[in-house]
Order: structure tokens, then sequence, then C-alpha cells
């Protein structure tokens, strides 16, 4: 039974982020939602360190594949789209 994982270290994003709240509301709680989301793709770094029993950790593009994959998934959430 193969077995696959990895951990993520050393989160860092830089980007501007807004927050938008709307509809107001007279009455608590005074926000009817909120929105928060980039307008331009944020700049951001992790460590990944896989945890395979079927893989060496140290096949560097294995590694570089899932930090690629998940760059695209990240932006995809973050990122309102133009």
């Amino acid at each position: 039974k193969a077995r696959f994982g990895f951990e993520l270290r050393d989160f860092a994003m830089d980007g501007l982020l807004s927050v938008v709240f709307r509809p107001i509301l007279q009455d608590p709680p005074f926000v009817g939602a909120c929105q928060v989301f980039f307008l331009n793709p944020p700049q951001f770094d992790f460590h990944l360190k896989l945890q395979a029993g079927f893989l060496p950790s140290s096949l560097r593009f294995v590694d570089q594949k899932l930090k690629d994959a998940l760059r695209k998934e990240l932006l995809a959430k973050v990122v309102l789209p133009q």
C-alpha cells in the first residue's frame, strides 16, 4: 500500500488585500457580507517537504510540480477574476 503526503511550512504571502463589506445594515451585525480578495496575484513562497513511502523525497521535479499545482490552485481562489 503506497502512502503519500506532504508538509507545508513557512508560508508567506505579499500583496495588496482588498476587503469589501456590503451591504451596510442599520442594525447589528451592521454588515450583511464580507468579500476578501486580491486584485492582482500576490507573491508567495513556501517550503514543501514530501513524505512519500514510494518516492524519495529528494526528487526535485516532484517537489516543483506540487509547488506549481498549489500555486495555481491558490491563485485561482484568492485573485478576483479579471
